[in-house]
């Protein structure tokens, strides 16, 4: 249990031993925070055809990798839209639609976890991964 004194002159006292200050009633924390480790990675654009495949079956993200997050971008010249999803983007109601320089952002822990399909051939898609 944590020493807070006696009397009327309490005393906070932190995990390490120090005094808990307060500054206009507010409590002073004394915290460090991480600075992130984390990598982007950016892929040449790539063509999404019809029929749903997986990010990593051979359009631009050359191998399965493990992520904290995954960025993409429909390209703005696209004339149709992109379906981001599971295995399940085979239909147009499954999946998250991006329009021409719709940007979308996933957390996700890797790239065999997501799919694309364009509605109709030749639809361009920017993705970024973040690790």
């Amino acid at each position: 249990m944590a020493n807070v004194g006696s009397g009327t002159a309490r005393q906070i006292i932190d995990g390490d031993g120090d005094v808990v200050s307060v500054t206009d009633n507010r409590l002073d924390v004394n915290a460090t925070i991480g600075v992130g480790s984390s990598t982007l990675t950016t892929y040449a654009q790539f063509a999404v055809e019809a029929g749903g495949e997986t990010l990593t079956a051979g359009l631009g993200v050359s191998a399965v990798t493990t992520c904290k997050e995954i960025i993409f971008q429909a390209d703005f010249d696209n004339t149709a839209y992109i379906m981001v999803g599971d295995s399940g983007v085979v239909a147009d109601t499954e999946g998250i639609r991006l329009h021409a320089g719709d940007t979308l952002v996933l957390p996700v822990s890797s790239t065999d976890n997501v799919s694309v399909r364009a509605s109709t051939t030749s639809q361009n898609l920017n993705v970024a991964i973040i690790t």
